[in-house]
């Protein structure tokens, strides 16, 4: 038969609450946020990394300052982000206005835009880009003439290509 203290834990034991069970719980807490930490830097010290074949499945868009689409862009068959360094794509003048919509890129950064294609008629213009250092990604852009100045969109990364 067992006496009523063989049914009271020591006082060290986690169910009473004693020092090894707060040293438990430190060290849990503590490798608990380690790990937060951690992963945060990751996080953070990433560089970003390119979009694969962003005009596929939504063209990429370039707008107005007043709020109205004038070019788009997008891939024109699923095969163009296959890897073998050839995207066909197709850009289209989305206004009636007199303007063209350009489809400009380049390998990176240092390098000089390339006009690839552009559309002056809403019925757009299909093109093909040849991958120029074997990566299979570059960057690309759209823009406008308006009279006789150019305005340009943001760049985007263009890969799996």
């Amino acid at each position: 038969m067992s006496s009523n203290m063989d049914l009271v834990p020591p006082a060290d034991s986690p169910e009473r609450g004693g020092s090894w069970s707060r040293a438990v719980r430190r060290a849990g807490v503590l490798f608990g946020l380690a790990a937060v930490v951690t992963a945060g830097l990751f996080v953070v010290g990433a560089s970003p990394s390119p979009a694969g074949c962003p005009s596929w499945g939504d063209p990429y868009t370039a707008w107005t300052p007043t709020g109205q689409i004038y070019g788009t862009e997008w891939a024109r068959y699923p095969s163009t982000c296959d890897g073998d360094g050839i995207y066909k794509g197709k850009v289209v003048d989305e206004l009636t206005d007199g303007s063209c919509v350009y489809i400009q890129y380049r390998e990176s950064s240092g390098d000089s835009w390339r006009t690839q294609a552009y559309d002056c008629s809403e019925s757009g213009s299909s093109y093909t880009y040849w991958d120029q250092n074997g990566d299979h990604q570059s960057q690309m852009r759209l823009g406008r003439k308006v009279g006789g100045s150019y305005q340009w969109e943001y760049w985007v990364w263009n890969s799996g290509y």
